[in-house]
């Protein structure tokens, strides 16, 4: 007669025995770098997490323009964030099995009612009815644990995907913009070295003319204004490639 209460007290120990799946143990964030990949000397610290909108150090309300066209442009981002509302709405699905599940019924109807052994019937009258159900599944051998446990990884990772969807999107971004900032700057700087030569060839030309300078110094000052002319064409042409890839 004692089997029975010696059956239930290994139950529990049966049912953590036939889990399904060892725990899942998340993976351990890669250690910091050291060394010469840190340099405290320029006020950075590697070591700490930048933020998710990193882009906003720069402290450049273009650049943070920029970005956020960017995001909602790039269809590849979009895609990225449906599949991470996809997958948490499974995970929330999964974890709902672990909840009561309630069933709720109700009638209503108006007429005669005849009772047995009267003779006759009664006036029309109104009657109701109601039902409530209460369910629950017990997770003896954790299949529902084990589905949120899924449904959290996968959910984890089509996040982890997004975000490293996003990072790209800005970090193209940031990248094009700062080369279109930088060939601008390049170009500005050719074009005021391009009127300095072109000044002073005027001025040894008439320095030739009067006697005070050579031929030799002309040719050298026609030089410098030639090669500060080639220059425009080549930052002109690298900020119209960071603008593409901005426009793209």
């Amino acid at each position: 007669m004692r089997k029975p209460s010696f059956l239930l007290t290994l139950l529990p120990l049966l049912a953590s025995a036939c889990a399904a799946g060892p725990a899942y143990v998340p993976p351990q964030s890669p250690p910091a770098a050291a060394g010469p990949f840190i340099s405290h000397a320029a006020g950075i610290d590697a070591a700490r997490d930048l933020p998710a909108d990193w882009w906003r150090l720069y402290r450049d309300p273009v650049l943070d323009d920029l970005i956020a066209q960017a995001f909602a442009a790039n269809t590849d981002l979009r895609v990225a964030s449906a599949n991470l509302a996809k997958a948490r709405a499974v995970m929330q699905e999964a974890r709902a099995g672990r909840l009561p599940g309630t069933d709720v019924s109700g009638g209503v109807s108006y007429g005669n009612s005849v009772q047995s052994g009267l003779s006759g019937g009664s006036d029309p009258q109104w009657s109701y009815s109601g039902d409530f159900g209460l369910s629950w599944e017990a997770d003896l051998f954790g299949r529902i644990g084990r589905a949120v446990e899924a449904a959290s990884v996968d959910a984890d990772a089509v996040e982890a995907a997004r975000d490293a969807v996003r990072v790209t999107v800005a970090a193209e971004t940031t990248r094009a913009y700062l080369d279109a900032c930088a060939s601008a700057h390049g170009l500005s700087v050719a074009e005021q070295s391009l009127q300095v030569s072109t000044e002073g060839l005027r001025l040894v030309t008439m320095q030739e003319q009067a006697g005070s300078a050579s031929s030799l110094d002309i040719e050298r000052a026609a030089a410098a204004e030639a090669s500060a002319r080639a220059a425009l064409p080549t930052f002109e042409g690298q900020r119209q490639v960071a603008r593409f890839e901005l426009a793209a």
